[in-house]
């Protein structure tokens, strides 16, 4: 049985503060409007052990593009 998604909204600079929320031994998707903020918070994570921490590349903007749902 998969384990359930999480998600959560974090801003970059409450990211620090807030890392014990994100599990280290987990995949996290990481995402924000155009990739960059999530590319930064991706990199911090990995540099934390989060080895399983992946920048959706293109963010939101990509997701709506390719004609996902956004709710």
């Amino acid at each position: 049985m998969a384990a359930p998604s999480i998600s959560r909204w974090i801003p970059l600079g409450e990211l620090a503060a807030r890392v014990a929320e994100i599990p280290l031994h987990e995949p996290v998707v990481l995402v924000c409007r155009i990739g960059g903020r999530s590319h930064l918070a991706t990199g911090y994570l990995r540099g934390l052990g989060y080895d399983q921490a992946v920048n959706f590349d293109g963010g939101m903007l990509a997701w709506e593009k390719a004609g996902h749902p956004i709710e």
